[in-house]
C-alpha cells in the first residue's frame, strides 16, 4: 500500500472503520473485470453492457445512497475499495462507503472499483460480478449494473 495512502486513512484504519485487504483479492477482480468487459484503452465501455445505471456525483450528492442501494452493491454489508491490481484492497461497511465517497475516491487519480464482499468469520470474498466504477474523467461519476431483481 503506498505510504502516502496509509497515512489519509490512518485514523480510519484504527478505529476499524477500513480494514487493509489483500493483493490478491485485488488481482482476483483485476482477472474478472479486464476480461468480462468490453475495454477502451483504460476505461470499461459501459455502452456496450445492459442493466447498468449512472451517478454524477458533482450534481447529486444527495442521491448516493439511493443509487447504491439500487446497484449490485446495495445487497451487501461489506464492500471492497479495489484501485490496483498490484496493491491491497480497502474493506469497509456499506453505510462507511455511502457517507464516505467523496473521501474514499480523493485517495485514487482516475478511478477505483467498489465491490461487493462475503464475510465469513474473518474472511473476506469479493464477488467480483457486483461492483461500481468510480472515473474521474470528464466527469466525476459512479456507473455499475443495477440491482438483480
Amino acid at each position: 500500500m503506498k505510504e502516502i495512502i496509509l497515512k489519509r486513512i490512518e485514523a480510519y484504519l484504527s478505529s476499524g472503520d477500513i480494514q487493509l485487504g489483500d493483493v490478491e483479492s485485488s488481482n482476483k477482480f483485476n482477472d474478472y473485470v479486464s476480461e468480462a468487459y468490453p475495454w477502451i484503452g483504460s476505461h470499461i465501455i459501459w455502452e456496450q453492457v445492459r442493466d447498468i445505471q449512472r451517478i454524477d456525483l458533482l450534481s447529486s450528492n444527495h442521491e448516493i445512497k439511493k443509487f447504491i442501494n439500487s446497484s449490485r452493491l446495495g445487497s451487501y454489508s461489506t464492500v471492497a475499495m479495489v484501485y490496483s491490481a498490484s496493491e491491497e484492497c480497502l474493506f469497509m461497511s456499506l453505510p462507511f462507503l455511502i457517507e464516505n465517497v467523496e473521501f474514499l475516491t480523493t485517495l485514487v487519480i482516475f478511478q477505483c472499483y467498489f465491490v461487493g464482499v462475503r464475510k465469513t468469520d474473518d474472511q473476506y470474498e469479493l464477488i467480483c460480478e457486483d461492483f461500481v466504477e468510480y472515473e474521474f474523467n470528464s466527469d466525476y461519476r459512479l456507473t455499475g449494473k443495477t440491482a438483480r431483481i
